[in-house]
């Protein structure tokens, strides 16, 4: 196409080429193309494109598209940066962090499932905290019905420990407040001594757990290395909270 300015800003087009269909067929063929060759061509692109766009709906995984596509489809989206298993993985974990209640071992498994490197996730879980959020659950449906829907919402035993055990000197440190303000009386007659009371942790439902993992509860190898793993988990975390708070902490068990 020609064109020529004109004084007043504007173009002025003097000559047009209009290329027709049949002329591009045209071309293929005098270039020996089969129409074979076309025809798969065509079918090339027209599922790399719809692969597009549903990547560009919302970020998939290799895996994903490697189920819908081939694997010559699948290689061009690779290689022209359409598919990142690294950007997926980042992508996935932001937005559950932001758009959902789900904890990092709830998130790390689907991100797994999908075959992402396990050692790219925790790389990645570890710019996330998600300290604030147990505490927030803890504070809005209590201890006990907050512990078990972190729970079933994947988040670490631990972690959920370790912020119980902060509640349980906070709530301790209440009592003192209170004691030495006289509003205790049966503290200050000296019936309960506060340095000798327990910060408890209370274990309840261990049975019904092991056989929603799939184990026979039983004296069997599988179910006792599981249930020492639990409980040894509470023991050490028991003496940690100890050497920090100054304070004693124990677990009591309903099987």
């Amino acid at each position: 196409m020609k064109y020529r300015k004109l004084k007043n800003g504007k173009y002025k087009i003097i000559d047009m080429n209009i290329i027709t269909y049949e002329e591009v067929v045209m071309k293929y063929f005098n270039q020996n193309v089969s129409m074979e060759t076309i025809l798969k061509e065509n079918e090339f692109y027209d599922e790399y494109y719809k692969c597009i766009r549903l990547i560009n709906k919302r970020l998939r995984s290799i895996k994903e598209i490697k189920k819908i596509t081939n694997s010559d489809v699948l290689d061009r989206l690779i290689t022209n940066g359409y598919l990142n298993d690294l950007r997926y993985a980042k992508a996935f974990i932001h937005d559950k962090y932001l758009l959902s209640n789900e904890g990092p071992l709830k998130i790390k498994y689907k991100l797994i499932s999908n075959d992402i490197d396990e050692l790219v996730i925790d790389e990645i879980l570890k710019e996330y905290d998600f300290s604030k959020k147990i505490k927030n659950t803890l504070l809005k449906y209590g201890i006990e019905d907050g512990t078990r829907k972190l729970l079933s919402r994947g988040y670490d035993l631990e972690d959920i420990i370790k912020k119980v055990q902060k509640f349980q000197y906070a709530h301790r440190m209440m009592i003192k407040d209170g004691i030495e303000a006289g509003l205790l009386p049966a503290y200050t007659a000296g019936f309960i001594h506060l340095d000798k009371q327990f910060s408890t942790l209370g274990v309840n439902g261990l049975n019904e757990a092991a056989e929603e993992q799939g184990l026979t509860v039983g004296n069997n190898k599988e179910y006792k290395e599981w249930v020492s793993n639990i409980l040894g988990t509470f023991k050490r975390l028991n003496k940690e909270a100890r050497k920090i708070y100054g304070t004693k902490y124990n677990t009591e068990l309903v099987p």
